[in-house]
This record gives structure tokens, C-alpha cells and sequence, in this order.
């Protein structure tokens, strides 16, 4: 039982690790993500300071909005996109916390599987002495026995000589 629920935790600390892999690659694709659409929004900043009184009057109502709103919208992402890294960090903590208790639970298990091995192999080594001790014990029984069935027909075989004796 022990083994098995070692084989388990391995297997769960394995597929946690794997989890927790996947997700760091997901974080530098997003945080490469991230550094890009900050830089765009960088240059569009820099841009929409310096021209912006240029484009109102360069550019129709209608465009003027439609820039905005992209730009608008990519730093929305750029905030969801921080916000998923911070989400994600938090969760490869989390995992890694996991790891680390059931890390310590299987070493746990381990050494009281092996505490029970050493406890049975010396009670095992009991019950081979007691064992040995009752095979004595029979074995005494056993020449015992034979000795007596020898000397009792020893005992009718000198009855019988002697009832002859006597008969005669």
C-alpha cells in the first residue's frame, strides 16, 4: 500500500512539474506579448503627444476616433496580459508549494514503509527462532515417542517370555 500511494505521489509530482513547465512557457510567450504591445504603445504615446493637435486637424473626426480606440484597446490587453502573468505567477507558486508537500508526504511514507520493513523482518526473525525452538521441542517429542513404543513393546515382548516361562 505504501509503494503504491509512493507511485502515486511520483506520478502526481511528475504531471504537477509538466504543468508547471507548460505554464512558465506560457508566461514568456506572454510576457514577450506583453513587451511588444508596450513598446507599440510607447511609440504610439510618443507619437499621439507630439502630433496629437496635428492629427485633429490632419485626420477626419471618424479616424481620429478609430486610432483612439485601438489604442485604447491595446492597452487593455497589454493590462490583461499583466494580469494573467500576475495570475499565473501566483498559480507556479501555488504549484510549487504543492510539489514541495507532496514532495515531503512521499519521503514521509517512504521512510515509515521502511520503519514497518525493519519491524517485520525483526519480528520475522522472532518467529524463525520460536520456530526452531518448537522443532526442537517436536523433534524431543517425537525420539520421546519412539522410545516409548520401543519400550513398551520391549515391556510385552518380556511379558510374553515370561508367560511362556511360566506356562512351561
Amino acid at each position: 500500500m505504501a509503494k503504491q500511494r509512493v507511485a502515486s505521489l511520483t506520478s502526481e509530482c511528475t504531471t504537477m512539474r509538466a504543468t508547471l513547465q507548460e505554464q512558465e512557457d506560457h508566461l514568456r510567450a506572454k510576457k514577450k506579448e506583453c513587451e511588444v504591445l508596450r513598446m507599440n504603445l510607447a511609440k504610439e504615446t510618443e507619437w499621439g503627444v507630439s502630433s496629437k493637435q496635428d492629427c485633429r486637424d490632419q485626420l477626419h473626426a471618424a479616424e481620429f476616433v478609430k486610432a483612439e480606440e485601438l489604442r485604447a484597446k491595446k492597452k487593455r490587453i497589454a493590462e490583461d496580459l499583466h494580469a494573467q502573468i500576475a495570475a499565473t505567477k501566483t498559480e507556479q507558486v501555488e504549484l510549487r508549494g504543492r510539489i514541495v508537500k507532496l514532495t515531503d508526504d512521499r519521503d514521509k511514507e517512504l521512510h515509515r514503509a521502511d520503519e514497518l520493513t525493519a519491524s517485520l523482518a525483526s519480528v520475522l526473525r522472532k518467529q524463525a527462532v520460536k520456530m526452531i525452538e518448537w522443532a526442537k521441542k517436536l523433534a524431543d517429542c517425537v525420539a520421546a515417542r519412539s522410545l516409548e513404543v520401543k519400550c513398551k513393546i520391549r515391556f510385552e515382548s518380556d511379558c510374553d517370555r515370561l508367560q511362556e516361562q511360566l506356562k512351561l
